[in-house]
């Protein structure tokens, strides 16, 4: 967390993130690059509040070294988002009436946000895929004058690793979801 990530990274990531399959062919996606420190731990007291306040009843009582991986690396995110490096917040345009079709709406900035995630990984860096801040739309859109009709759609955090290898996620159950030829 202590290691600064140029800006001229991320902008390289999201420009090989405009790169990804999108709806009709069209950007929709709009990114907002936060490096600032004072921006940074404003989101980060927004995030921890955010999450405490929805984990914290769930979690009472139980001893941290008894908590799943996944939940313990959930926590330390919500307890260190403010110390971050660098947050890309990525919008969609959305219009008043929401469409029926969701994945028309978001098909521009999803592959988007997970293609930056990609060339974040091949440039040495982590993210986290998180949607926590969009409980708090209305403050994060405030925070960084985002125009009305825009929605924020996910939160990427982006570091260095804290000297832990990358290894892959335990993701049980995969195998059980994958349906051939029909349900």
């Amino acid at each position: 967390l202590d290691l600064p990530v140029a800006r001229e990274d991320v902008h390289d990531c999201l420009r090989i993130a405009a790169q990804a399959p999108t709806g009709a062919g069209t950007l929709k996606a709009h990114w907002i690059v936060v490096q600032n420190g004072a921006s940074i731990a404003a989101l980060g007291e927004i995030y921890r509040g955010l999450w405490h306040g929805r984990y914290d009843h769930a979690l009472a009582g139980v001893p941290q070294e008894d908590l799943p991986a996944d939940v313990r690396s959930a926590m330390h995110l919500a307890d260190n988002f403010g110390r971050l490096p660098a947050v890309v917040l990525g919008f969609v345009e959305a219009p008043t009436d929401t469409p029926d079709n969701q994945a028309s709406l978001w098909s521009s900035l999803l592959p988007a946000a997970w293609s930056y995630a990609l060339a974040a990984r091949g440039r040495g860096l982590v993210t986290a895929w998180t949607t926590t801040l969009n409980d708090a739309q209305t403050e994060v859109s405030k925070l960084f004058g985002v125009p009305i009709g825009y929605t924020l759609g996910v939160a990427l955090p982006t570091a260095y690793p804290e000297g832990q290898a990358f290894k892959p996620a335990a993701r049980y159950g995969w195998r059980e979801r994958i349906h051939d030829e029909g349900w």
